[in-house]
């Protein structure tokens, strides 16, 4: 009976908590996590876009979705390579060499960018289409209301010398059965300088024929001659990227290859836009303007364009404005001295001021007038000197400072005659203020200077001087107070000598007007060359007029 009782008691026990356990058991079935699958959906992306955007421009984004997690976006393939970037992150797609979005030479750009999250991932399709450009209308260059201004350069370490030129195109003739346009230059503005001091010469040049040009529209072709009268490329504004051509250079008569690194619009000031293409050599050429800049050494860059005087273009280191063009003032002239030689007056003048313009023939006539009357003008005697001296290039007419003579030709005796300078352009004539008083015995007076001997010795030369009046119809009134002679001493590269300007004086106290010597020295040279001397004889009066006789030249041979 006890034992049944135990057996029992299991029963119960088991019976009891049986249940508890089929519980438990379905309670921790219940929480375990169900295994989610990762699923990724992409879309393709089809974009059209226009030739050469901004780098790193935005192009659009890859839509792709997941279902839990983050994405990330991967370029796997583009044609043309280096063409794209994306973001990782956003998947935006974006710009990387903006070259290669080049309608000629890339009308569509693929690529297949990566969709992964964890080890899942889809590929998503990428197609742009480069939009063609729409064909801008062509701005023609032959224009004979065009002016190019431009400015060469050339520097040896020393010196720097400026050349502004103006540029423009006036009538046409036919060769080979083509029509062609000339086109001219004219010097406008020169400026030389050398270790801290320079000149400025607003001064206008003769007219030079450069070449001819003919221009083919529909090609968007610039041509020109060469010497033999066949027809060279001078411009090619159809170029694009990467395009190679080559064109012909009028400064030194050759062909050069050119290579197109880059082709943008420039902005005029009158708000209009042109095609510029840069090469990889540096030099630049603009639609219907030609050269903006160049690279070979000393030739000219465009610093300005006009088109019938208004101003369209300017570089940032020149003065432009649109009177550039307009008629200015009448010069500003002064006489800065004279020396009476021999019978003959020789003034030095200088011209301050052109009249602050470009207009061609400038300064139209320059020179000395004279009269018996106060303030002379050219109505009066008075000389005239259109072609000025040539000084650093042969195309510049330096107009700073000239000298001019006067003789004793037609004077009356024992009259006193007023001088001035005088200068004059398309505005007007303008006179210097300071005139000078002469009394025409002065004039009619002469000297002689007369080298005696000439010994070397020891780096110098001991030289003897014979001087004296030979015609003497000096003013009555008039006191001479010393005789002698006047030196000058140049080293035998300097400009020529015009006359005793700058000169030192050796009095000479013994001997009489007719007749007197000096015995003087002077060194051979130095290491900037040898020496020349220029010496006059002099007599000097009481009121400081100065009479000097012939000049005497004694090289340091």
């Amino acid at each position: 009976m006890e034992s049944y009782r135990i057996r029992k008691t299991l029963k119960f026990i088991l019976f009891l908590f049986l249940p508890l356990a089929i519980i438990f058991s379905c309670s921790n079935d219940d929480d375990r996590p169900e295994e989610i699958e990762i699923t990724i959906s992409v879309e393709d992306l089809t974009l059209n876009v226009d030739e050469f955007p901004e780098t790193n421009y935005v192009l659009g984004r890859v839509h792709a979705e997941t279902n839990r997690g983050s994405l990330r976006y991967t370029l796997q393939e583009q044609n043309p390579h280096d063409a794209l970037l994306i973001n990782e992150s956003t998947g935006e797609l974006l710009v990387k060499d903006s070259s290669l979005f080049n309608f000629d030479v890339n009308p569509i750009i693929t690529a297949t960018v990566k969709v992964s999250n964890e080890d899942i991932f889809e590929n998503a399709n990428i197609t742009i289409h480069i939009n063609e450009p729409q064909a801008s209308a062509y701005h023609s260059m032959i224009d004979e209301d065009n002016i190019w201004v431009n400015e060469s350069y050339t520097g040896d370490g020393m010196s720097d010398t400026f050349i502004q030129r103006k540029m423009y195109i006036k009538d046409q003739e036919t060769v080979n059965g083509k029509v062609y346009f000339n086109l001219y230059t004219r010097v406008i503005d020169y400026k030389f300088g050398t270790r801290g001091w320079g000149r400025h010469d607003n001064s206008v040049g003769e007219e030079i024929f450069l070449y001819r040009i003919r221009e083919d529209v529909e090609t968007k072709k610039v041509y020109s001659l060469d010497s033999d009268n066949n027809e060279v490329l001078l411009y090619d504004f159809s170029l694009s990227m990467n395009g190679i051509v080559d064109l012909w250079d009028p400064t030194t008569n050759l062909y050069i290859t050119q290579e197109v690194s880059e082709i943008t619009e420039i902005t005029l000031l009158d708000g209009e836009t042109r095609k510029m293409i840069t090469f990889e050599s540096g030099t630049s050429i603009i639609e219907s303007i030609g050269y903006n800049r160049v690279s070979t050494r000393g030739a000219a860059s465009l610093i300005g364009f006009f088109n019938d005087n208004t101003l369209l273009l300017k570089d940032q280191y020149h003065e432009f404005g649109e009177d550039f063009w307009e008629e200015g003032k009448a010069p500003q002239i002064t006489i800065d001295g004279f020396s009476l030689v021999n019978n003959e007056a020789i003034f030095k003048s200088e011209l301050i001021s052109d009249g602050g313009n470009y207009v061609e023939n400038n300064i139209l006539e320059k020179g000395i007038c004279w009269s018996t009357t106060p303030n002379p003008t050219v109505e009066d005697n008075h000389t005239s000197e259109f072609v000025n001296e040539h000084a650093h290039d042969p195309e510049v007419a330096t107009l700073k400072k000239f000298y001019s003579s006067v003789s004793n030709i037609g004077f009356q005796p024992n009259s006193v005659y007023y001088f001035r300078s005088y200068s004059k352009n398309s505005n007007g004539i303008a006179y210097s203020e300071t005139e000078y008083q002469i009394n025409s015995g002065f004039l009619t007076s002469s000297l002689f200077t007369q080298l005696l001997s000439k010994e070397y010795f020891e780096g110098s030369y001991r030289i003897r001087l014979k001087g004296g009046i030979t015609s003497n119809n000096f003013p009555s009134e008039a006191g001479i107070v010393e005789k002698g002679f006047a030196r000058s001493i140049k080293n035998e590269n300097d400009k020529p000598v015009h006359g005793p300007f700058e000169v030192s004086f050796l009095p000479v106290e013994e001997g009489n007007l007719d007749d007197f010597e000096l015995e003087t020295v002077f060194s051979r040279g130095d290491s900037y060359g040898y020496r020349v001397v220029f010496y006059w004889s002099y007599v000097k009066f009481d009121d400081g007029q100065v009479v000097y006789g012939e000049q005497l030249v004694v090289p340091a041979d």
